[in-house]
């Protein structure tokens, strides 16, 4: 009842969030397992490549690559993850902190809201937009680093967005975890049709932008005058 309990071997990626560390196997059978720091007793243990987690609850989704409720597993479970191609040293260090500002509870409201979690993300949200990202390099950068967040209806995507005098960009950030940037998307210039001022929340600080092919990105900023 329980397959994830006595997976076995399976190869995969291993995602640290703010509240949880989230395992997601290449098989799409086997489905995502998330492993909320609220169900973990203790932060993750090293031996050379090798981080152990015990955690008392996990839960399941995406089995079969199907979206659907998410199966919540109250077995308590020893996961082992075997780093492949990097140490797992940064990945231990910044666990760790995470489980002791969650397990702390010094502040109120979600944990990613903290000032503790928030410095650990500094690194990843302040990564400058990376050159080689430019369609053309002979493209003029007219904006400085803009800080902000694509915004969907079930999602927000934290990075950066830069102005050329050809495109518009937006660079995803990559993680604490990642030295590089990834790739960026970008748009042309001369298919906008539109803009629009938008609020995120109570700010007045994001902007919807039309393009020709009737679609739109929302991109929400830190301050109204980067927008």
């Amino acid at each position: 009842s329980a397959p994830t309990a006595n997976m076995g071997k399976i190869e995969g990626r291993l995602h640290l969030c703010t509240n949880s560390v989230v395992f997601e196997p290449d098989d799409i059978s086997r489905g995502i397992v998330r492993c909320a720091f609220s169900k973990v007793k203790s932060p993750p243990t090293q031996d050379k490549s090798v981080v152990e987690l015990q955690c008392s609850k996990h839960s399941v989704m995406k089995a079969n690559n199907v979206i659907g409720p998410y199966d919540s597993i109250e077995v308590p479970v020893r996961f082992r993850f075997h780093f492949l191609h990097s140490s797992p040293e940064k990945f231990i260090w910044t666990t760790e902190n995470l489980f002791r500002i969650i397990k702390g509870g010094s502040t109120k409201g979600p944990s990613f809201l903290t000032p503790e979690i928030d410095e650990i993300m500094k690194p990843m949200l302040d990564r400058p937009f990376d050159i080689a990202n430019l369609v053309d390099a002979r493209e003029n950068i007219l904006t400085m680093n803009l800080r902000c967040s694509l915004l969907s209806p079930l999602q927000s995507t934290p990075g950066c967005a830069i102005v050329t005098n050809e495109r518009i960009y937006f660079q995803q950030a990559s993680g604490v975890l990642i030295p590089t940037a990834t790739k960026a998307m970008s748009w042309s210039q001369r298919d906008v049709v539109a803009t629009a001022r938008r609020y995120r929340g109570l700010r007045d600080s994001a902007i919807e932008i039309y393009w020709k092919n009737g679609t739109s990105v929302l991109l929400a900023f830190d301050r109204k005058r980067e927008r």
